[in-house]
């Protein structure tokens, strides 16, 4: 019998070892690291190390750190001022994102839907029902984001899912390098169109981007080709700099539009650097009234 493409319940490699990585750094919660993660942490490190301390070169360690607690911020930065919440993750695989951003603001009008393919979306809140993580403000629900009507699209996820009246935050995390420029802009827009049916909200989402010195120029293929074995599937850097990425996501239907880098940061949110510079990049797009 030909299996599901959309039954993801037996997790990927990728999100087995992202998601140790998270714990193992304090941004976790046991029950969502897994003995496989532990086992492929180990099993990367000391490449890892040689990388990060030989070449200077930032190491999958480093990038996941950057981008998550990066994200985290800008996403705290958005309930600052009072307004109620609520967010949409999308592809959220074993993320903490959802169960910490809700204990982070427990006492605010703040609500949180991750989803995923059906799978791995049944799978995630079995995760956390088991571990006691999941608060009645916490949903979550079946999407494909290739999908473009039915039950498991983005608009009728959000039909359902989604608040009117509230500020809406759609979440992307280690997604839209996976993708085609073409589908990741088809899905930028159909996110803009959302969150201006809500009348504003705001698009976070991280993007590796092509460097622009020698060294980081001559690691980037190593690099991207340990995550593409580990992921199973090729993986697209989309923009030469960060104009490109502001460009693109304005021409998708977003009145505003930012990039930040994790070395502008490194010191406010003490967050980890290299010797290269970063190839991580935190996109934010605004739809506003």
């Amino acid at each position: 019998m030909k299996k599901d493409s959309s039954d993801t319940s037996q997790i990927g490699i990728t999100a087995h070892h992202t998601a140790f990585t998270w714990y193992k750094n304090g941004l976790s919660h046991p029950a969502l690291a897994t003995g496989r993660g532990r086992a492929l942490f180990l099993a990367a490190a000391p490449w890892m190390w040689l990388g990060k301390n030989l070449l200077g070169i930032t190491d999958i360690e480093t990038y996941l750190l950057q981008r998550h607690i990066l994200m985290d911020h800008l996403m705290d930065r958005a309930v600052e001022d009072k307004k109620p919440v609520q967010v949409l993750e999308l592809a959220c695989g074993l993320s903490p994102r959802g169960w910490r951003f809700l204990s982070r603001h427990k006492n605010k009008a703040v609500r949180y839907v991750e989803t995923d393919l059906p799978g791995m979306a049944a799978r995630k809140k079995e995760i956390l029902n088991q571990a006691g993580l999941l608060q009645s403000a916490h949903s979550i629900a079946a999407l494909n984001i290739l999908a473009e009507d039915g039950p498991e699209s983005l608009e009728q996820v959000c039909s359902k899912h989604i608040e009117a009246g509230c500020r809406t935050i759609v979440v992307t995390e280690g997604l839209i390098n996976y993708f085609p420029l073409p589908v990741v802009e088809k899905l930028w827009q159909r996110i803009a169109a959302a969150l201006k049916r809500q009348g504003e909200g705001i698009y976070i989402a991280d993007n590796m981007t092509l460097p622009q010195n020698g060294l980081a120029k001559a690691v980037i293929k190593p690099f991207r080709s340990i995550i593409e074995t580990l992921a199973g599937g090729r993986t697209h850097l989309h923009f030469a700099d960060d104009g490109d990425a502001i460009a693109s996501l304005s021409a998708c239907g977003f009145d505003k539009a930012f990039v930040h880098r994790p070395e502008d940061w490194a010191k406010p949110l003490n967050l980890p650097l290299c010797r290269s510079q970063s190839t991580t990049r935190i996109l934010e797009a605004w739809i506003t009234r």
